[in-house]
């Protein structure tokens, strides 16, 4: 019978997991927000229905859960002292904690900057 793993262990994965997810979704949004940026003015121009908006709301959106649950799960398996992926759990916190952060300022400026065409 197969050996089962500690449940901290499945969970330091999972944060690993969601942390790329996280971070893979931070870029898109950055890409998605600064693809027409005008810096002189301050502002995101964008139309309201095109591909690029519902892209910047979905990996916003995307992005925000999977840092989240990421950000607890990881957190729930650093400290217990019998993990033996402590350290990837350390990181993933760590990364799900910079992704969650990118992901919410890069909101906040496109929700201020925005200018529908």
């Amino acid at each position: 019978m197969a050996k089962k793993r500690p449940s901290h262990e499945r969970q330091a994965r999972l944060g690993a997991v969601l942390a790329v997810i996280g971070l893979a979704c931070a870029a898109m949004l950055a890409v998605c927000v600064f693809w027409r940026f005008d810096f002189h003015e301050f502002a995101a121009i964008f139309r309201m229905g095109s591909p690029r908006f519902i892209a910047l709301a979905g990996s916003g959106l995307v992005g925000l859960v999977a840092s989240t649950v990421g950000f607890f799960v990881s957190l729930a398996s650093a400290g217990n002292k019998r993990n033996e992926l402590a350290p990837l759990a350390w990181k993933a916190f760590f990364a799900n904690a910079a992704a969650l952060f990118v992901t919410l300022s890069l909101m906040i400026v496109f929700f201020f900057a925005r200018q529908p065409v």
